[in-house]
């Protein structure tokens, strides 16, 4: 077989084995840059306490914006969920407050839950972060569905 036959199966070979190593991992290092400063509700959310309350027996919830959330005013969505063994995490209220990162608003509040809680172990969440004006599900105009303080 001649020399050049074999230097070119060879590298032929060889990039039939490299190339897709060489794509995963380049899909591997792009999917982590484009993901570096992605913001979650999580993040810019702190639910200081959910609690039952003792007199109306509805689920509350105090609600903070953290610090280094863009300026500006967000609705934020809170599940009031059962988390006991029985309610597997079901949610059983939820709701919305709009915060805000300037003089405008609020930077925290105290959320209650339209229902009485119905026993079992209370667990919150955050739903969603929202910017007002940004549209939300359910709003064409935006703001979400309580945008004008309106039932």
């Amino acid at each position: 077989m001649p020399r050049w036959l074999v230097v070119v199966l060879v590298t032929v070979g060889a990039l039939t084995v490299l190339a897709p190593v060489g794509v995963f991992v380049g899909y591997v290092y792009v999917s982590g840059t484009i993901h570096e400063d992605m913001r979650f509700p999580e993040d810019d959310v702190a639910l200081a306490t959910c609690v039952t309350d003792p007199v109306s027996g509805r689920p509350t919830a105090r609600v903070e914006l953290e610090e280094g959330v863009p300026a500006g005013a967000y609705t934020v969505g809170v599940d009031f969920l059962d988390t006991s063994e029985a309610g597997r995490g079901a949610v059983v209220d939820a709701g919305s407050v709009v915060l805000s990162t300037g003089p405008e608003g609020p930077r925290r509040a105290v959320l209650v839950g339209a229902k009485r809680f119905g026993g079992g172990e209370l667990g919150c969440g955050v739903s969603g972060l929202v910017p007002v004006g940004a549209g939300a599900a359910g709003s064409p105009e935006g703001g979400g569905p309580d945008a004008d303080g309106g039932p």
